[in-house]
């Protein structure tokens, strides 16, 4: 049994055992209210109600399995910020590699959860980009120490994951890519990890 505690509006009334429906993003289960209690804190009520839902049957979003984090090429950036450098194709949200001498570009990795692990990633280009490389790193924070998790060929996957449990609170995470030549395009970035 899960736990899940969301707020209602004032008049809602529910009582034990009663059926509430279907909860957006949760499927194949039935989600019964099991008991309503004051809300407090430090031992003084406060205004409003807890709602406790135990749900049965199904899975909720974010539970076991894999899970999925994607982003298009225009979340990529050149390494220097010349405007000059990359452009990006407005119907599809790649970035094009237009300068001669080439550069190598980032994008940032947020929203994966605490504690998941990764077992897959990659970044996606056209055909010219395939000879380029790309990693995936996480950095201290504090230290700014960078550590590289995964590194393939642009087009391919690396699921030989290095210290593959996320831990935003200590790291943030990046993909980079060696230095594309004109021409190339990043289509996006790709994980795959499990909570």
């Amino acid at each position: 049994m899960a736990q899940l505690f969301s707020r209602y509006e004032s008049g809602l009334q529910f009582t034990d055992g009663a059926m509430t429906g279907s909860i957006m993003g949760v499927s194949g289960i039935n989600p019964i209210v099991d008991r309503l209690n004051s809300i407090t804190s430090d031992n003084n009520v406060v205004s409003g109600t807890q709602l406790i839902i135990y749900v049965s049957g199904g899975n909720l979003v974010g539970g076991a399995g894999n899970h999925y984090w994607s982003c298009p090429g225009i979340n990529f950036v050149a390494n220097d910020y010349n405007t000059e450098y990359v452009s990006y194709d407005l119907e599809t949200g790649k970035l094009i590699v237009e300068t001669l001498l080439g550069t190598a570009v980032l994008a940032p990795v947020t929203g994966i959860p605490e504690g998941a692990i990764i077992t897959a990633a990659g970044v996606f280009g056209n055909a010219g980009a395939s000879n380029e490389t790309w990693e995936l790193n996480r950095v201290n924070i504090i230290t700014c120490g960078a550590t590289n998790l995964a590194s393939a060929n642009v087009n391919s996957l690396d699921t030989s994951i290095s210290h593959a449990e996320v831990i935003n609170m200590t790291y943030g995470y990046f993909f980079s890519t060696s230095v594309l030549s004109q021409n190339d395009e990043i289509q996006g970035g790709w994980i795959r990890y499990t909570t």
